[in-house]
């Protein structure tokens, strides 16, 4: 049943994270590793015959911190480090950028900060050479 959503998402909160989620092997397999959540929320939805109702909405999210790659970048990578500290690169398609509000920002900072574990991304002699 297609719906679209009217209003914006209230009454957020997280109801599963990391090993808590049921459905997180299928969600890495498909996306990768990151800090994964499962939300709820209340939202209004209108449905295909143009009625509005109230709904509890699902969805999961995962988090990644960007780390710097000259190389990667020009290449249409990006290198991302999951929950397990570890840093990978993924193709740029696999991700949205966000505006995040400054009390998150801040929230970020304290974290202590990752420093790569893979060495950035080099071409191979062969094709530098060529």
């Amino acid at each position: 049943m297609p719906f679209e959503l009217v209003s914006a998402i209230t009454e957020v909160v997280t109801i599963a994270a990391g090993r808590s989620i049921r459905d997180l092997a299928p969600l890495r397999r498909r996306h990768g590793p990151g800090r994964c959540r499962k939300c709820k929320g209340v939202v209004a939805v209108r449905l295909s015959g143009g009625h509005v109702r109230r709904a509890e909405l699902h969805w999961y999210e995962a988090h990644y911190e960007r780390l710097p790659d000259k190389v990667g970048t020009r290449e249409g990578y990006v290198r991302v480090v999951d929950e397990s500290g570890e840093d990978y690169l993924y193709p740029e398609g696999y991700f949205v950028a966000v505006e995040v509000p400054r009390r998150a920002e801040r929230a970020f900072a304290r974290r202590v900060r990752m420093r790569a574990s893979n060495a950035p991304m080099q071409r191979p002699a062969l094709a530098r050479r060529r």
